[in-house]
């Protein structure tokens, strides 16, 4: 007798044993959401955000286009990343509302040309945000980051020829 009552005891699941499946399962749920939505911020890239209610497709040009820029100083001139960020957040509108994200030095400190670097394969914008900064077709490449962990779009490495773009934006004011 003792025999069968050990055997229906072990049979019977513990109470505290369905709580931590019961988490386990909330964890995984909640781990999958993170991933699923880090995975579509990932592969969107360059977004319009929705037009509000009431819009037509014909306002849909009044829409601005989200950018993440790198502004990375190729000139060595102390302090020209910060001032060209600045002139960013103001330059790329209304067509682009630009979101300056990181600020360094490039790789080169004798760039002579200000260049825009498309970092996503097929860029449909980089010829037209160009244009907007005032850059040159030839001045636009594309060059794909190998750990863009910081979801860069597009790389404005500023040459020895700063001047002539900022001082675009005081003629603006």
């Amino acid at each position: 007798m003792k025999a069968d009552r050990s055997k229906s005891k072990a049979a019977k699941p513990k109470a505290g044993s369905r709580v931590i499946d019961f988490l386990l399962i909330v964890i995984s749920l909640t781990v999958l959401v993170f991933v699923g939505s880090f995975a579509l911020k990932y592969t969107q890239g360059e977004s319009a955000p929705a037009a509000p209610q009431g819009q037509t497709s014909q306002n849909q040009s009044l829409v601005s286009i989200s950018l993440r820029m790198q502004v990375l100083n190729g000139c060595g001139a102390p302090g020209v990343a910060g001032r060209f960020a600045k002139y960013l957040l103001d330059a790329g509108k209304p067509d682009f509302a630009i979101d300056v994200i990181d600020e360094r030095n490039f790789s080169s400190s004798k760039q002579e040309k200000t260049i825009l670097i498309a970092r996503r394969a097929g860029s449909p914008v980089a010829e037209r945000l160009a244009m907007k900064l005032g850059l040159p077709p030839e001045q636009v490449t594309y060059k794909e980051l190998e750990d863009n962990f910081l979801d860069i779009d597009y790389s404005l490495v500023v040459g020895s020829d700063f001047d002539k773009y900022l001082s675009r934006s005081v003629g603006k004011n």
